[in-house]
């Protein structure tokens, strides 16, 4: 989401998600979301260097891929 602020304002963004959103096909073709350290990165281009977040899946699990969400919720204040 992009949001546009004038000089010396601020906002806060609030990013809304399913944890599915992690997903990827492992070898065997099956969706899956890997339990590890995931960072996730906010800023104005991709040349951000530090992460917003961090969170850590503690369980892999499956993902059914019907089911699958591919987009975040996002509500600036």
């Amino acid at each position: 989401k992009r949001v546009s602020l004038k000089a010396g304002e601020q906002k806060t963004v609030t990013f809304k998600f399913n944890i599915d959103i992690l997903a990827f096909t492992d070898v065997n073709g099956k969706w899956i979301a890997e339990a590890g350290d995931f960072e996730f990165y906010a800023g104005a281009d991709s040349t951000v260097s530090e992460p917003a977040l961090l969170y850590r899946l503690e369980k892999s699990f499956n993902v059914n891929p019907n089911r699958r969400t591919f987009f975040a919720e996002a509500q600036a204040e």
